[in-house]
């Protein structure tokens, strides 16, 4: 995977394991995958709707029930402004501004009723200056209601959380003193948030929904002490209760969940016969999916980009390592189809409809919009 600046190392002190996972239904062990399946002899259904150009300097976006929001600014990086564009097209509409003098904002989150949020930050974070204020806010654009959810108040610190929004609800986590995490979510009409848990172990931005519980990266539920190469997948109601591990293989690394499906990476297993050619790296190894009951299966074998994979009704969209987009159906022959264009370092998003694939083109970001089938 990707290696960590110091900063991002600070910001990952709480963290347990590097990246996200997350599985579905009865427990099951990972710890040495099985073979790939066969190769796929048909593509899932995938309808091409639009491409959009979001503009330059466009940080990793979100989507709606009729727009893709994303974070820009004037210069690369240098994010501090909410810009919305129409799925059908046109110029775009800046929705929300950072109220920090010299403000930053990286994450941002969409629900389909139109609620945009995003993670307002007092400076952007450095290896010398690490530490900031922030803000989780929510607008809606229609009636220009804002409303700040969370915020760290006076006090600067490294942890700034991610906002996630996924069936109307949005949700991020947050540092507790111990160094372990608060996970809160919140939908319109409420009066405020409500914690999901509290000092839990996890890595913060791997939370997906899977029906009414989230799903989020946790610490090895092997028993095992000490530096693990990955985690464990964990579950806990939306209305609170001990979260339960789904898988016990200390190896698994991301994760998308949606509906009942649950698709997770994994690393390379002491067990695992490893390609001469490879050897053993940080980067995931292996893809693989649970839905129910049903036993997992292994969708992908090879290395491929750690960004985490997005799931919508029967599909699941993944990165190579090179950063090329893949739509793999999860059900039937596993077929997947290859997107034109890529990007390794904005993800996949949709709005449990469509999926939004941003990818860099020339000095311009395009967001590339397919329908997807259910299921």
């Amino acid at each position: 995977m990707t290696r960590l600046s110091r900063t991002q190392a600070v910001v990952a002190t709480f963290l347990v394991a590097t990246t996200v996972a997350s599985c579905s239904g009865k427990q099951h062990s990972t710890s040495s995958p099985s073979s790939p399946p066969s190769k796929s002899v048909a593509s899932p259904s995938i309808k091409g709707i639009a491409q959009i150009t979001l503009g330059q300097n466009v940080g990793p976006a979100a989507v709606s029930s009729d727009a893709v929001v994303f974070p820009t600014g004037t210069a690369a990086g240098a994010w501090n402004r909410v810009d919305s564009v129409p799925l059908t097209g046109g110029s775009a509409k800046t929705v929300a501004r950072s109220q920090f003098p010299d403000g930053f904002i990286n994450w941002v989150a969409a629900s389909p009723d139109g609620w945009i949020y995003y993670v307002d930050q007092s400076a952007k974070q450095s290896d010398s200056n690490p530490r900031v204020l922030w803000r989780v806010v929510a607008v809606d654009p229609s009636s220009g209601d804002t409303r700040t959810l969370a915020s760290n108040g006076d006090t600067p610190d490294p942890y700034v959380p991610i906002v996630r929004s996924q069936d109307g609800w949005a949700f991020w986590t947050s540092a507790e003193t111990d160094k372990r995490a608060r996970e809160q979510m919140w939908e319109p009409g409420w009066n405020k948030p409500k914690d999901v848990f509290r000092h839990v172990e996890m890595t913060p931005g791997s939370e997906s929904l899977n029906g009414d519980s989230l799903v989020y990266l946790g610490k090895a539920s092997t028993g095992a002490t000490g530096h693990t190469i990955g985690g464990d997948c964990w579950s806990v109601p939306l209305d609170g209760g001990t979260p339960q591990p789904l898988t016990h293989t200390a190896l698994a690394m991301s994760c998308g969940a949606s509906g009942d499906w649950v698709v997770w990476t994994q690393h390379i297993g002491p067990n695992d016969p490893v390609p001469t050619d490879d050897g053993v790296l940080d980067d995931p190894y292996a893809l693989w999916a649970a839905n129910g009951s049903q036993a997992p299966k292994q969708l992908h074998r090879g290395y491929f980009s750690s960004a985490r994979p997005y799931v919508a009704g029967s599909i699941v969209v993944w990165s190579a390592q090179d950063g090329q987009r893949n739509i793999q159906s999860l059900v039937g022959s596993n077929a997947t189809t290859t997107v034109p264009g890529h990007s390794a370092i904005l993800p996949a998003v949709g709005n449990g409809k469509i999926v939004v694939m941003t990818s860099a083109r020339g000095k311009k970001t395009v967001a590339g919009v397919v329908a997807v089938p259910a299921g």
